[in-house]
């Protein structure tokens, strides 16, 4: 199983959506929600059994694969030390589902050519835990990528409902920035009593 990690085209576009969240995603203020702190024990978790999966990938001399998980378990120990940032969550949850799917292809596909049992009593103890660990890291992949994904996902629908709910608490009367008072708008505003072609008629003399 040696040389497993990300693809090499793909591991620069991952590393920029990781270093810099800010040119492609708003930023989302706001504290968290009581849903995000409930996830953050289990996200804290989930990063340190990434180290752990990246300790076996080192052992396998697969060095990029182990230094890009240290990478991303170090920036969402980050986010989530620094009050659940949403934004790299975001961007954790983009870069946990992609290199997930790409780490249980190449696994598959090395497990299916390997010569010698990845697993069993013909092989030393340590070698079944190093073995166990690259197999349980697409799936501590996949979960930290839906983890991150839920609390995104949350965090949004919580700020849309407060902010709808502030434009229903406005009284009317009130003018928005750059717009019209509510309740003066010309569709809330009462029919004139006005009827076109009736009256007396009149003829203009040249």
């Amino acid at each position: 199983l040696k040389g497993l990690g990300p693809i090499k085209g793909v591991l620069p576009a991952a590393a920029a959506m990781v270093l810099m969240p800010g040119a492609a995603i708003p930023v989302l203020s706001g504290p968290p929600s009581a849903f995000a702190l409930r996830m953050r024990p289990w996200l804290l978790v989930v990063f340190t059994l990434l180290v752990l999966v990246a300790v076996a990938r080192f052992m396998v001399f697969d060095v990029i694969g182990g230094f890009f998980l240290i990478l991303s378990a170090a920036l969402g120990y980050f986010s989530v030390k620094s009050g659940m940032d949403i934004s790299w969550l975001l961007c954790l949850a983009i870069v946990f589902f992609l290199n997930s799917l790409f780490d249980a292809f190449l696994l598959l596909a090395r497990a299916s050519r390997a010569a010698m049992p990845l697993f069993g009593d013909k092989v030393p103890a340590y070698v079944n835990v190093v073995h166990a660990l690259l197999f349980l890291g697409p799936i501590v992949e996949m979960v930290g990528a839906c983890i991150c994904w839920q609390i995104y996902k949350e965090h949004v629908s919580t700020l849309w409902s407060e902010d709808m709910t502030l434009r229903d608490q406005v009284p009317a009367g009130t003018a928005d920035y750059g717009g019209v008072a509510r309740g003066n708008s010309p569709a809330s505003r009462p029919p004139m009593d006005f009827s076109a072609f009736q009256g007396q008629g009149r003829r203009l003399i040249e």
